[in-house]
């Protein structure tokens, strides 16, 4: 039998952080000229008091994510918050793009990208890397309806090349791919990955 409970919408309303303004659904719960902090917040205060006995009545109720205004539906138990919420699908990411400063969803990616940063959107699956002198790159590429962020970086004194991929955080399925670097100018000179 299930011994936790939803907080109702005006009481969770209430339990915010006195710093950062989240929910008090994380510990470890501090207490600070009378306002409570969540543990995700640091305390200047040296003199600062846990809240043990809060934590513990807590641990009996479940959160709603701090993305709920955003349109996330989770309901998450009490020191459960921090893990979900830094893969959440409505959490603000900054855009990759070095030039941009836009704050966006994961999901408003694609339509950025196509809107403010069309030369870097990937269609066909293939990009072409800048290869002849120190370079960077965040690419944007939708495959099967799944979106995926590419980003790559050369070094050319070390002819290091480093790739990172990263997909939909919340992406419940496995993303096989095949990659192949071609050299431009040599066909036959490739490596298939």
């Amino acid at each position: 039998m299930d011994s936790t409970f939803d907080l109702p919408k005006e009481v969770v309303k209430k339990l915010r952080c006195f710093v950062c303004n989240k929910y008090l659904s994380c510990g470890p719960m501090k207490q600070e000229n009378g306002n409570l902090i969540c543990g995700r917040c640091n305390s200047s205060d040296l003199n600062t008091g846990l809240q043990m006995a809060f934590q513990k009545i807590m641990e009996n109720f479940k959160f709603p994510c701090q993305y709920d205004e955003q349109g996330c539906e989770e309901h998450l138990l009490f020191n459960t918050s921090i893990e979900h919420e830094t893969t959440c699908r409505y959490r603000t990411l900054h855009c990759p793009v070095n030039s941009c400063s836009s704050l966006l969803y994961f999901s408003e990616f694609y339509g950025h990208f196509t809107e403010f940063h069309k030369n870097l959107v990937v269609t066909d699956g293939q990009f072409t890397l800048k290869l002849d002198d120190n370079s960077d790159c965040n690419l944007l590429m939708v495959q099967n309806n799944t979106t995926i962020v590419i980003k790559y970086f050369y070094d050319f004194h070390t002819k290091r090349l480093r790739l990172e991929v990263a997909s939909e955080p919340d992406l419940k399925q496995l993303i096989h791919y095949r990659m192949q670097i071609i050299n431009g100018l040599d066909q036959d000179n490739s490596i298939n990955l």
